[in-house]
């Protein structure tokens, strides 16, 4: 056997093992994906944002501005995301959306409801950018003693997130 045959073998075997671990990262990430990958139905979750807006979470005499169509994904829910509409009123920010549905609720259980607030002043700080990896438009959202959020742009309503 030649000094070399050892080292080629070495090699041969380490470029085998990091191919096989990649394959098997890579299945996880598609199990995890397909699995988990779960989405509230896009329009029943801006028509429920729409209604707990209409419902009494506005002050009096605040009007929205702008809105946008978003969804969020928390860090211990990355595969499912919340849909919702971002609305920006004369007072501050808000966030309305309906968490995802775990497989164990009811049918016919109401949906989960997630509100977020940011004061519209000085300090709230606005940042345009790629999310969730690059893969979606969206915008980061920050305000001191506010834990910030991640919102991105459903399909072609980027430009309303400006």
């Amino acid at each position: 056997m030649k000094e070399s045959e050892g080292l080629y073998r070495t090699f041969r075997f380490l470029k085998k093992a990091l191919l096989g671990l990649a394959v098997v990262l890579i299945g996880l990430l598609l199990f995890g994906y397909f699995l988990f990958m779960r989405h509230v139905d896009a329009p029943k979750a801006w028509a429920s944002a729409a209604r707990e807006l209409q419902g009494g979470m506005l002050h009096y005499g605040e009007k929205v501005q702008r809105q946008a169509k978003v969804f969020i994904r928390r860090p211990s829910d990355y595969y499912r995301s919340a849909n919702g509409m971002l609305y920006a009123t004369n007072d501050r920010i808000i966030f309305v959306g309906v968490a995802p549905g775990s497989k164990l609720e009811n049918e016919d259980a109401p949906p989960v409801i997630v509100s977020q607030e940011f004061p519209n002043d000085t300090l709230l700080s606005m940042k345009p950018g790629r999310l969730y990896f690059m893969t979606a438009h969206g915008v980061r959202v920050s305000h001191p003693g506010v834990p910030g959020g991640g919102f991105a742009a459903v399909g072609s309503a980027g430009p309303a997130l400006d």
